[in-house]
């Protein structure tokens, strides 16, 4: 039998500084990697940590305008991939305290309420509870958040559940006319849930 020698010519692997046809630009004008693996952009040093902090914060700003815009799932998009930029940086970096501290008050829990807000209007109102809730483990009395779980548990129809957030919410700001609102409507809910179940009741009694 004859032997052949083969050789791998070429692999598909691209030469320093060649075009690999990815294009980042998605109308938003958000020029960077959705994967911060891909984005050429390092994690290690001091300067990096600046650098990386300031993206998250275009992408939030983006991610922002595509809120105002009611683009929610875009948005969310965005604010989602703000989150794997400060997560790779906190696996990658030697952070000081000062900046863990601003990566969570001023980044995480602000992208958390941000993903909460989006997630309510596209009706994924258990993720909706899951976001505020990691807010809530940054700022435990975080009113935005204990609303905006609280909304999500209404249309959960967890009424009890909602009923207590609310009302956290609202010992934390009395005045908030909105937060007591939403507090109206669940106590009246549950008036009603309380109602059928009396009647339905009523009506096994008397067929028996």
């Amino acid at each position: 039998m004859l032997l052949q020698v083969c050789r791998i010519v070429d692999c598909g692997e691209l030469a320093p500084g060649q075009d690999d046809g990815y294009n980042t630009d998605d109308g938003t004008g958000d020029k960077y990697a959705d994967w911060p693996e891909d984005s050429g952009v390092k994690f290690d040093t001091e300067e990096d940590t600046i650098k990386v902090i300031a993206i998250v914060g275009e992408i939030k700003d983006i991610g922002n305008k595509l809120y105002k815009e009611k683009s929610y799932e875009k948005a969310k998009q965005k604010y989602t991939k703000a989150m794997r930029y400060i997560e790779k940086l906190e696996d990658d970096a030697d952070l000081t305290d000062e900046q863990e501290k601003e990566l969570k008050e001023k980044h995480k829990l602000s992208i958390h309420l941000n993903i909460a807000a989006c997630k309510l209007p596209l009706k994924d109102y258990e993720g909706t509870v899951e976001d505020c809730d990691k807010a809530l483990d940054i700022a435990p009395g975080n009113i935005k958040a204990l609303f905006r779980k609280g909304q999500a548990q209404v249309y959960l129809k967890a009424w009890e559940k909602a009923q207590d957030t609310l009302t956290k919410a609202a010992n934390l700001d009395p005045e908030d006319k909105v937060i007591q609102k939403e507090l109206v409507k669940v106590k009246a809910a549950m008036e009603q849930e309380k109602k059928k179940e009396k009647q339905m009741y009523q009506r096994m009694f008397a067929a028996s």
